[in-house]
């Protein structure tokens, strides 16, 4: 019994060379022992035996009459030649084999192109699945963010910055009923690699942690403490947590 893998088995070609009759006996035996143990090589050999039938009686030429006639005339006189008998039907038989093995090797050939491009029109389409998808929650997200804006209870809270940031605008569209809030960097600071901005909301005289203002924050709905009364922009140290500002790094804050 062959001690293998189905991906391992078809790649040996062994499949191939069983429905093409070029395995010794043991070989075949095998073969056959593998086939009918594993059902998905078992269709492949189906389906091979079958492209070979369709692909011979496609590939097939009915001769003319004249033709014909000769040849049946020659096959009359080589059974008149007892010495030759046998040699003719020798080479009948290996003329036989060689077209079958030639019409063999060119359905596998077809069978091999036609799962080729079907696995990439499946990859294709797997990606385009994707797109789809991508498109969609990005479309679901586009609407979220316009019921937002468009909701009377969403207010507007501009952080303007101070000296040590003149330039830096923040728009940071808040809505108390829903507890989110929408953000908007305008003219964004150039900071080191190892600093960040943060945004803080004021809840009963204690800083907290909205989020961090990097390139994520923007597009999307961020929830936020309905009870807090300013929001505040601080320069940190870039950290996995941020626990408490440094309030001698804020660079803006409004009262909300």
């Amino acid at each position: 019994m062959l001690k293998m893998t189905e991906e391992e088995f078809l790649e040996t070609g062994l499949l191939e060379q069983y429905v093409m009759g070029l395995l010794a006996d043991k070989e075949s035996l095998q073969v056959e022992e593998y086939i009918a143990s594993h059902p998905e090589v078992n269709r492949l050999y189906q389906e091979h035996q079958k492209g070979i039938l369709e692909m011979a009686e496609s590939n097939s030429i009915s001769p003319s009459p004249n033709v014909r006639t000769s040849l049946m005339n020659e096959i009359n006189t080589e059974k008149k030649k007892s010495t030759n008998k046998m040699t003719t039907g020798i080479s009948m038989a290996i003329v036989f084999a060689m077209v079958m093995t030639a019409i063999a090797s060119y359905a596998i050939m077809k069978l091999r192109d036609t799962t080729r491009a079907l696995n990439e029109q499946e990859m294709k389409f797997a990606l385009l699945e994707l797109d789809c998808k991508k498109a969609k929650r990005q479309s679901e997200k586009t609407n979220l963010l316009f019921a937002f804006y468009q909701d009377e209870k969403t207010e507007l809270a501009l952080l303007r910055g101070n000296a040590k940031a003149p330039n830096f605008n923040l728009f940071a569209r808040h809505n108390k009923n829903s507890g989110q809030i929408a953000l908007e960097i305008l003219n964004p600071l150039s900071l080191p690699e190892n600093k960040i901005l943060c945004l803080w909301g004021d809840r009963d005289g204690e800083m907290i942690l909205i989020t961090k203002l990097d390139k994520t924050v923007q597009d999307k709905l961020i929830t936020y403490d309905i009870q807090m009364v300013s929001f505040n922009v601080t320069i940190e140290e870039r950290a996995e947590e941020i626990d408490h500002p440094d309030v001698s790094q804020l660079i803006a804050s409004v009262a909300i």
